[in-house]
């Protein structure tokens, strides 16, 4: 959760410095991102589909998931953060909301 809500906060200064953020209408580089974004997580969740339904073996579990058991309470919040920033839907969350954040 805290994750998130730094990344919130990040991309709200962002937005902020890089003039995203200002009042009335988004201007036309917010449009143009949100379309990139909307693009990238099609064509990611079109991947996925296609690895997940192809048949075959059954998948593997990752040597890093593997030892998350062994990992220290700090390296777990640690882990815990980036992978919940670096979620697709949850990104793409973050940013839209730090950016509206600054309206």
């Amino acid at each position: 959760m805290s994750g998130i809500v730094a990344a919130v906060f990040v991309f709200g200064v962002l937005a902020a410095v890089t003039g995203l953020a200002s009042g009335g209408a988004p201007p036309a580089a917010v449009s143009w991102l949100k379309l990139g974004l909307g693009v990238i997580l099609l064509v990611v969740a079109m991947s996925r589909w296609h690895a997940d339904h192809s048949g075959g073996d059954e998948p593997q579990l990752p040597g890093w998931m593997a030892a998350v058991d062994a990992f220290s309470p700090a390296k777990a919040t640690g882990i815990a953060v980036i992978l919940a920033v670096a979620n697709p839907k949850n990104f793409a969350l973050t940013l839209s909301a730090g950016v509206h954040a600054e309206r």
